[in-house]
């Protein structure tokens, strides 16, 4: 099975609870930087994201439950994010109907996304992670395909 199709297998959390069907990143060799680095393009056009070679970024999606986010913003201030080392938030938008909130994380590891959801466990909140590469670096990987036929 392809790397690609792996990759569009999104892993999903429900409740704290990880539940990857057909993980990429199951068995260690996997998980390696080097085999990291083939996803590793990173880069955020307009913001200050830069990623390190090796590193990806994920499209975090949080839905909150009754579209409730004031428990859930109420714990980031009192406690903090909890980001494991080597997790690093971006940057993060909100839907208008606090529904959801479409976080961009970096990291190389998805371990640490799996470690800072357990962190998170019995906020009412679900998550859904997408892999996903800057507008820049599209730009370039598109760029020799444009002018065939």
């Amino acid at each position: 099975m392809s790397r690609n199709i792996l990759l569009n297998d999104m892993m999903r959390v429900d409740q704290g609870r990880a539940a990857a069907d057909r993980s990429p990143f199951s068995d260690p060799e996997t998980r390696t930087r080097e085999a990291l680095g083939v996803w590793g393009a990173c880069g955020v056009d307009g913001a200050s994201a830069s990623c390190e070679p090796g590193h990806m970024l994920f499209m975090v999606i949080e839905r909150f439950r009754d579209n409730d986010m004031v428990p859930v913003y109420r714990r980031v201030r009192d406690q903090g994010r909890k980001l494991p080392a080597g997790l690093r938030y971006v940057d993060s938008w909100v839907e208008p109907n606090f529904s959801r909130c479409f976080q961009l994380m970096e990291c190389d590891d998805l371990r640490l996304l799996q470690q800072w959801v357990l962190e998170r466990r019995g906020t009412g909140i679900t998550f859904e992670f997408v892999p996903v590469v800057g507008s820049k670096e599209t730009q370039e990987t598109v760029r020799p395909y444009l002018d065939e036929p």
